[in-house]
């Protein structure tokens, strides 16, 4: 960076809690501040999570969460604010949605489910440093807000009618295959709700990969996932006429790729409307 503020890592490291000693604070008597630390790193241990669902409060007020599966949706009370995404592990993706703007955050919870520590994105800037989203959880109780649907199926279906594009990050798969995960099942089966509720749309399913490994195998296995998707709706009743598939491997990223949590976001599955 300009400002000589980002410094690598020289040796790879394993370990559970990161230290950070500030070693001066440029001559000042009375003050010594840290506005903000960030680390990134790879994720060694797999630890369960429970259902996130709650109110939490958070630095952009009361935040709503419903987790449904591997899906999550939700509301909070800035500026009629609402959100769509997923959870995988304890990594949860979303898009956030307000008035005349949206984009992407990505929370990381504790492993009891009581906080999460997260980033968020405008649209279209998504190579910017990303601002700080923290919240601790204050109720099991989701409560709501009034300019809110209230669940996944509702989510997912305002949001094809106004913007014509939804992006999932409930339909998880094992690494480097196109097997859907069990665990995703719920926000499949939201789909084909979806479109047996809305009986004359027709989609088009994306695929979209980070940059591990080539970019052909990446290719190909973004087109294989979206087939995965096409046929587990086939097998629920819905019309393959209605279905289009497309792979777009790492092309289309929405985070850099530079970062695991950046590589977590471009691993996703995108609804389009087709004309």
């Amino acid at each position: 960076r300009e400002d000589n503020q980002s410094f690598p890592v020289t040796v790879d490291k394993s370990g559970k809690w990161l230290r950070l000693t500030i070693k001066n604070n440029h001559g000042d008597s009375e003050y010594t501040e840290l506005m903000d630390f960030r680390a990134f790193g790879k994720q060694l241990t797999k630890t369960p999570l429970a259902n996130v669902s709650g109110t939490y409060e958070t630095n952009y007020h009361d935040f709503h969460l419903r987790q449904e599966g591997t899906s999550v949706t939700g509301c909070y009370e800035w500026d009629e604010g609402v959100l769509n995404g997923g959870i995988e592990d304890r990594i949860m993706k979303f898009t956030w949605i307000e008035p005349g703007q949206k984009g992407p955050a990505i929370m990381i919870f504790t492993p009891d489910g009581e906080k999460f520590f997260g980033l968020w994105w405008y649209e279209g800037k998504e190579d910017s440093q990303g601002q700080i989203w923290n919240g601790t959880k204050k109720s099991q109780d989701v409560g709501g807000c009034p300019h809110w649907e209230g669940g996944v199926q509702e989510q997912m279906t305002s949001e094809l009618l106004e913007y014509g594009r939804v992006r999932l990050y409930g339909i998880n798969f094992d690494y480097d295959s196109d097997i859907i995960r069990t665990e995703s099942k719920p926000t499949l089966d939201k789909i084909v709700a979806m479109l047996k509720s809305e009986q004359t749309m027709q989609l088009i399913i994306e695929g979209h990969t980070d940059s591990d490994g080539t970019t052909e195998h990446n290719q190909i296995l973004s087109e294989n996932r979206a087939e995965s998707v096409k046929l587990y709706l086939v097998s629920a009743g819905i019309s393959s006429s209605r279905l289009f598939t497309k792979g777009y491997g790492e092309s289309v990223p929405v985070a850099p790729n530079t970062t695991a949590t950046g590589k977590a976001q471009n691993r996703r599955v995108e609804l389009v409307v087709k004309e």
